[in-house]
């Protein structure tokens, strides 16, 4: 399985902490938002992960691929703030021909462990079913996704 994680936004409403530095690694409890989430999806046994940067992005990358070394990343650059839907679509490319996908904003933690494990998260799609069904207009791209956050 696929993460794909979007963290591309500016941070405005953290101003002036995401002048100089990414919303996605402002610390929280310790850790940058995006190291919890990706110790999350490595606990889970999920190590392909597709970040779409934007602002401040090398910083991302640059923390990313120090902090996890046996992960596998990719990068895809929004380079226009257009939102989250464009984001998405701007990596459809890198994730069209996988089955299972899982689209976590950066910006959000979540709780996984025994009682809550990821792969429950995937069943519906063993199934052949999902909960949002995105279709991309003008495009071949036709995925079932399962996404987390707000």
């Amino acid at each position: 399985m696929k993460a794909v994680i979007p963290v591309a936004g500016v941070g405005t409403r953290l101003r002036p902490h995401t002048y100089t530095q990414p919303k996605v690694l402002l610390n929280v409890a310790g850790k940058p938002i995006l190291g919890h989430i990706i110790d999350k999806l490595v606990e889970n046994s999920i190590k392909d992960i597709l970040l779409i940067v934007g602002h401040l992005g090398e910083m991302i990358k640059n923390y990313v691929e120090s902090s996890y070394p046996d992960v596998r990343f990719e990068f895809i650059e929004q380079k226009e703030p257009l939102g989250l839907g464009h984001a998405i679509y701007l990596a459809g490319e890198a994730f069209k021909d996988e089955d299972e996908i899982l689209i976590i904003l950066g910006d959000t933690i979540f709780v996984f462990g025994s009682k809550y494990p990821i792969t429950s998260i995937t069943k519906p799609w063993k199934n052949k079913t999902s909960l949002i069904q995105l279709s991309i207009k003008n495009s071949n791209i036709n995925l079932n996704i399962w996404m987390l956050g707000g």
